[in-house]
């Protein structure tokens, strides 16, 4: 046998669990819909418009 051999009882409950696959996803209990996932990643700039100009320098 090689460094890959499993007893045979261990190998057939192993492919019955892989046979068997993953469980169907649950529906929500109250019948309403799952809310969206935002799609958008949040930034971690500031909201503000963006413009290419320079910031004018405070004159005091």
């Amino acid at each position: 046998m090689g460094r890959n051999a499993t007893p045979e009882n261990i190998r057939i409950e192993l492919l019955g669990i892989v046979s068997a696959g993953l469980p169907e996803p649950s529906v929500p209990p109250s019948g309403e819909p799952e809310p969206a996932l935002p799609t958008e990643m949040p930034t971690e700039e500031p909201a503000v418009d963006a413009t290419d100009a320079a910031t004018p320098e405070p004159t005091s």
